[in-house]
C-alpha cells in the first residue's frame, strides 16, 4: 500500500482518505502520506469500504474540502473499468485484454492495474506531479480516445479532479455477505507526461476547449500519431501476415475470407485487407499473395492500393464492410485490429546489439557491445528485455513477453571483501545515458532490497515486475559463473597490478578507458572523481600560476599530477604544507587547482575537522592520487607528528577481525602526497612537541605563500570560479599517457631526481625532499608536453632548487651528543633540580639544601662531589618522547670518557624529605660539565626578586 500510494500521489498538498458504511461517509485529511495511511488503516479497520483522492487539495484553504474546485497537484492519470454480468465487460479478464489492446495501440505502457473488487482500475503514473490546469485537458482528451477506440471505462470518472477510488490491500464490502479483496493485479505504468500527451494524440484544432496547456516536444509529436505506429506495442513489434493466415480458423475470419475468395472480394474489402498486410514485415509477398488470383489484378495497382492504407483497418471496420462475421469471433473483445494476430517480437542480431551513444556530460562518444541474454531471454531489435514464450503453455505463456523497456543486463560477477559476491549492471535509459551500477548478490535474492537497488537507478517496477527483473538476473548470475571467475572489487585508487590505473570508476589502460567498478567502501569518494566541463576552460584557470611570484602555487599545482608516479620512488609518501600568517593568500585554492585534475575541486578536499581517522581512511582510498587538507593550523601538536608518520609510512594501523582471532585485510595502504595548508608553520609545531623532531621535518617541505597583490580579488574570484563547472578532465589524459608510455615516464623521473639531488645537493637525509622534487617537476613536465598546462616548469626548477638548499640549513642535522641530550632533559625539568652538599658541615650535621625542587624530584647535584643523578625512570620517558635513544645517549657519554653508572639513590637525602632509593643515573660532572650549578642558582635568585 506505501509503495503504491507513494507513486500515484502528489508530494504536496492536503491528502484525502474516505470511508463509507452503510450510506455514512467519513473523511479525514493529513498533510503526509504515512499519516494518510494511518487513516486508512483505521478507517478499514472498522470495515468500511475505503478510498482515496488521486488529487491533493489546497493546503491553504482551512478547513479543507473535498472539490474539484480545490484540486492542488496529481500524479495519475486514471480509468475505472466496471466488470461484471450486466456490465460492458463480463469478466475481469475480457476488461483486462480490452485494455491491453489500447495501450498497444497507443504505443501506452501497461498502466498500474488494480482489482477493485467488481471491476478494474487502472493508474499511469507520470514521472512528476502536475497542477489541475495541466492535467485536465490531458484527462479529457484521454476520455476522449476511451470513447474513440470503444474501451468501455466511466466517463466522470477519468476527468473528475474530486475522484476517489478504492485502496489496494483493503476490502470491497458492497455485498457485506461476500466481501472481496481490492489488490494488485498487474503493471508498472510510469511514463512521462509529454509521451502520455503524445501518445493521445494531439486533439483537433476546433477543440479549443480541449488545447493542450504545452507544447509537446517535437520528438514526440508523431509518436503514436497514425494508427500503425499507436498499433504498435512499442518498437520492437512486428507482425507476420502469413502468422495470421496460418491461424487459419482460429485466425481472422474476415482475412480468410479475403485470402481464400479473392475473385468474390469487393474493393473495399480487399483494401482493408491490404491496410493489415502492409503494415507486416512480410507485406511484400503478402499484399500480392492476397491479390493476383483476382481478375483485375495488376502488380502496380496492388503496390499503389496497399500504399495508399494509412493504418491497419480495425476489427469495427472490417465487421461494417462485411458483418456477420465478427459477431463469433474467439478474439473479439481482445484486440483492435486483426493484425496484432500477427505480432512477433523481433530479436536484435549481433550488429544490433552493438550500441553508440553520446555522454551528455563530457560529449564523449562511447559504443557498448550488448552481450547476449541467457535463455529464456532476449534483448529486442531495438532494446528492452524479453522472455521467449513456450509455444507448449497457454496463449498467455506461450507469446514472447515484454520484461522491461531499456536495456538493461549484467556485465560481470565481481566479488567485494566487505559485502561480498556483486554483480556490475548496465543500465540504457533513453534520456540519461548509460548508468552502470553495481548491487550485492544478497540484494538480487530480496525482492525488496532488489526493488529499492534498481529503483535508485531509475528503473519503476512494481509487482510481478520485480519478480520477472529478478528471476532474469539470476539467469544470468548462473550463466556468468559457469562462464568466467568473479573479478575482484577496486577498493582503491590509482595503480593495479596489471599497471593500469583507477580513476573514480574508470580504469586507464594500455588499450582503453573502461569501466571499473567501485566497492561499497569507496563509492562516495569515487562520486567525486567526475568529469565536467570545458577542457580548455579549466586550462584558463590553472595557467594563473605562470604569474612571476607564484612559483610555490605552480610546483604544489604540479605535485598533482606527479603524486601518481609515488610508488616508482624510494619513499611511501610526502608532505608539502603550504604556509602564510594571514588569509587570502589562495592556499586552499592551489589545494583545490590539485583536486580539479582528478574531479571535484572542493568536496574532495579535507577538512581539520574531519576525524583522523577519517582522514587515513581517505588516504587509503585514494592510494596514488593526491591527498589534499585544508587549515590544519588547529591541529594539535601530536596529531601533526602522526601525520606526518602515518603518510610516508603508507598504512593505517592493522586491525583484528571483531568475531575471530584473526588480522583484518589492511586495505588502508598509499603512497602518495598530501597537500595541506595552514596560517602557521609545522615546523613550529613540531618543535614545540619535541626537542629534536628532525625526523618529522625531513618528511615535510614547508612553501610560504603570498598574497597576489596583482590580480584584484574580483579577477581571481571569477577565474577560480570557473573549476566549479570544470574539472576531472586533465587527470584522465594525463594518465592515458603515463601508461601507454611508462619506461619513458619513469626514465624521465630518475633524470629529473638525479638533476635536482646533484643541483641541491640532496643525499639520503632529505630523501623525502628529493622524490617530492622530482615528482612535482616530472608531473608538470609531462603536463606540459601533453598540452594540459603552459607554466614555465625550467623557472619552477630553479626556484625549486634554491628553497631546498634553504631549507637544508634550517633543518640541520642533529649530532648524536649524549651532553646535548642530558642537557635538554635537564632544561625541561628546570623545577625538579635538587642541588645540595652531600659532606656534613663542620658540626656533623647535614647542611641546608641550596636550592630545593618546586615539583617531582627528578634530579640531584651534589655541589661538593660535583655528582649529578638522575632518575632513570622519568628519563627514559623523556628519551622515548622525544625520540632520542637512552643507550645512545648514555653509551655517547660514556665514549666521551664521562663516568656514568647507574645505582639505587635516596634522592632527597640532606631533606626534610624521607623517600626510599630509586633506580639513578649516576654522572662525574667533574668531565662532562653538563650542569651549570651557578647558573640554574642564579635562576632561581632571578624568580624570587621577581616574585617579590
Amino acid at each position: 500500500m506505501t509503495e503504491f500510494l507513494s507513486a500515484v500521489l502528489a508530494d504536496s498538498g492536503t491528502y484525502c482518505a474516505v470511508g463509507i458504511k452503510l450510506g455514512k461517509i467519513r473523511t479525514r485529511f493529513t498533510d503526509n502520506i504515512p499519516s494518510l495511511i494511518q487513516e486508512i488503516g483505521d478507517i478499514h479497520a472498522a470495515q468500511a469500504d475505503t478510498y482515496f483522492s488521486m488529487f491533493t487539495f489546497d493546503p491553504e484553504i482551512d478547513p479543507p474540502r473535498r472539490l474539484a474546485a480545490n484540486a492542488h497537484r496529481a500524479k495519475a492519470f486514471w480509468l475505472d473499468l466496471d466488470c461484471g454480468p450486466t456490465k460492458d465487460y463480463a469478466t475481469r479478464d475480457l476488461a483486462m485484454a480490452a485494455l491491453g489492446q489500447f495501450c498497444a495501440d497507443l504505443g501506452l505502457p501497461q498502466p498500474i492495474c488494480i482489482n477493485s473488487g467488481n471491476g478494474v482500475h487502472a493508474y499511469w503514473v507520470l514521472s512528476e506531479s502536475i497542477n489541475k490546469d495541466t492535467w485536465l485537458p490531458v484527462a479529457k482528451r484521454l476520455k476522449d480516445v476511451c470513447v474513440e477506440r470503444s474501451l468501455f471505462a466511466d466517463p466522470s470518472c477519468t476527468t473528475d479532479a474530486a475522484r476517489i477510488l478504492r485502496v489496494p490491500e483493503t476490502t470491497n464490502f458492497k455485498n457485506s455477505e461476500n466481501p472481496l479483496p481490492v489488490q494488485y493485479i498487474a503493471g508498472d505504468g510510469q511514463i512521462d507526461l509529454f509521451e502520455f500527451a503524445a501518445a493521445l494524440g494531439a486533439p483537433e484544432p476546433s477543440q479549443t476547449d480541449n488545447a493542450l496547456p504545452f507544447e509537446v516536444p517535437e520528438h514526440l509529436k508523431n509518436a503514436g500519431s497514425d494508427a500503425t505506429s499507436r498499433a504498435l506495442m512499442g518498437q520492437n513489434n512486428t507482425y507476420r501476415f502469413a502468422k495470421i493466415i496460418a491461424l487459419k480458423a482460429e485466425g481472422c475470419g474476415q482475412l480468410n475470407h479475403i485470402y481464400e475468395h479473392q475473385l468474390q472480394v469487393e474493393e473495399p474489402l480487399w483494401r482493408a485487407g491490404l491496410s493489415v498486410a502492409q503494415h507486416c514485415v512480410d507485406r511484400d509477398e503478402s499484399i500480392h499473395a492476397m491479390s493476383n488470383q483476382h481478375g483485375s489484378y495488376s502488380h502496380s495497382e496492388t503496390e499503389r492500393k496497399a500504399s495508399e492504407t494509412k493504418g491497419p483497418y480495425t476489427c469495427t471496420v472490417f465487421d461494417s464492410l462485411r458483418s456477420g462475421v465478427c459477431k463469433d469471433c474467439k478474439h473479439k473483445g481482445k484486440f483492435g485490429s486483426p493484425i496484432l494476430l500477427g505480432k512477433e517480437i523481433a530479436e536484435a542480431t549481433e550488429e544490433d546489439n552493438t550500441v553508440t551513444t553520446l555522454d551528455s556530460g563530457t560529449k564523449d562518444v562511447r559504443v557498448y557491445n550488448i552481450p547476449t541474454f541467457p535463455f529464456p531471454f532476449f534483448r529486442g531489435k531495438f532494446g528492452g528485455v524479453y522472455r521467449r514464450g513456450d509455444p507448449n503453455k497457454t496463449e498467455e505463456e506461450g507469446n514472447d513477453k515484454l520484461i522491461y523497456e531499456n536495456d538493461f543486463y549484467v556485465v560481470k560477477r565481481m566479488h567485494d571483501p566487505v559485502v561480498g559476491e556483486m554483480l556490475w549492471m548496465r543500465l540504457h535509459l533513453p534520456q540519461d545515458g548509460v548508468r552502470e551500477f553495481s548491487v550485492p548478490l544478497v540484494s538480487v535474492l530480496s525482492k525488496d532490497r532488489f526493488r529499492d537497488a534498481i529503483a535508485a537507478q531509475g528503473m519503476a517496477v512494481l509487482g510481478k515486475s520485480v519478480d520477472e527483473l529478478m528471476f532474469y538476473v539470476s539467469r544470468w548470475v548462473k550463466e556468468l559463473q559457469i562462464m568466467s571467475q568473479a573479478e575482484k572489487v577496486r577498493s582503491q585508487f590509482g595503480w593495479t597490478d596489471d599497471k593500469s590505473f583507477i580513476i573514480g570508476d574508470r580504469e586507464v589502460t594500455t588499450t582503453g578507458v573502461k569501466y571499473s567498478p567501485p566497492s561499497a567502501a569507496i563509492m562516495h569518494t569515487c562520486s567525486l572523481l567526475t568529469k565536467k566541463g570545458d577542457l580548455d576552460e579549466w586550462k584558463s584557470v590553472v595557467n594563473f600560476y605562470n604569474n612571476s611570484g607564484m612559483e610555490a602555487q605552480a610546483f604544489t599545482f604540479m605535485l598533482g599530477f606527479g603524486s601518481v608516479l609515488m610508488p616508482f620512488t624510494q619513499v611511501r609518501g610526502g608532505i608539502v604544507n603550504l604556509m602564510s600568517s594571514g588569509s587570502g593568500t589562495g592556499k586552499s585554492t592551489v589545494q583545490m587547482a590539485i583536486n580539479s585534475i582528478w574531479g571535484h575541486p572542493f568536496e574532495l578536499l579535507l577538512q581539520n575537522d574531519d576525524t583522523y581517522n577519517s582522514k587515513i581512511h581517505r588516504f587509503g582510498v585514494l592510494n596514488n592520487l593526491p591527498a589534499t587538507i585544508d587549515e590544519v593550523t588547529n591541529m594539535s601538536d601530536t596529531v601533526v607528528s602522526q601525520l606526518a608518520y602515518a603518510i610516508t609510512q603508507g598504512r593505517g594501523k592493522n586491525r583484528m577481525e571483531s568475531q575471530s582471532n584473526a588480522e583484518r585485510i589492511n586495505h588502508t595502504t598509499w603512497r602518495l602526497l598530501a597537500i595541506t595548508s595552514s596560517n602557521s608553520s609545522l615546523y613550529d609545531k613540531l618543535f614545540s612537541l619535541k626537542e629534536f623532531p628532525e625526523a618529522e621535518m625531513m618528511r615535510i617541505i614547508e612553501l610560504r605563500v603570498h598574497r597576489d597583490e596583482s590580480h584584484s580579488k574580483e579577477f581571481t574570484d571569477a577565474l577560480f570560479g570557473k573549476m566549479t563547472d570544470n574539472f576531472g578532465l586533465a587527470g584522465e589524459i594525463f594518465m592515458k599517457y603515463v601508461v601507454n608510455n611508462l619506461t619513458d615516464v619513469l626514465d624521465l623521473l630518475r633524470d629529473v631526481q638525479l638533476r635536482l639531488d646533484t643541483a641541491a645537493g640532496l643525499g639520503q637525509r632529505e630523501r623525502f625532499w628529493s622524490a617530492t622534487g622530482a615528482l612535482g617537476i616530472t608531473g608538470g613536465l609531462i603536463a606540459q608536453q601533453l598540452g594540459l598546462i603552459d607554466i614555465d616548469v625550467k623557472r619552477i626548477f630553479n626556484w625549486l632548487v634554491t628553497l631546498l638548499k634553504v631549507n637544508r640549513g634550517d633543518v640541520k642535522a642533529t649530532p648524536v651528543d649524549g651532553s646535548t641530550s642530558l642537557g635538554s632533559f635537564i632544561m625541561a625539568n628546570i623545577n625538579n633540580i635538587l642541588i645540595v652538599r652531600d659532606a656534613p658541615n663542620e658540626n656533623g650535621l647535614p647542611t641546608a639544601p641550596i636550592r630545593e625542587p618546586r615539583g617531582e624530584l627528578l634530579i640531584r647535584y651534589e655541589l661538593d662531589t660535583k655528582r649529578l643523578f638522575i632518575g632513570q625512570k622519568k628519563f627514559k620517558e623523556w628519551c622515548s618522547k622525544n625520540q632520542v635513544s637512552y643507550h645512545e645517549t648514555v653509551s655517547n657519554l660514556r665514549n666521551s670518557g664521562v663516568h656514568v653508572d647507574s645505582v639505587k639513590k635516596r634522592m632527597a637525602k640532606g631533606t626534610m624529605m624521607s623517600a626510599p632509593p630509586v633506580n639513578a643515573l649516576l654522572i662525574d660532572d667533574t668531565i662532562s660539565r653538563v650542569f651549570d650549578a651557578e647558573a640554574i642558582m642564579a635562576m632561581k635568585d632571578d624568580s624570587e626578586r621577581e616574585a617579590a
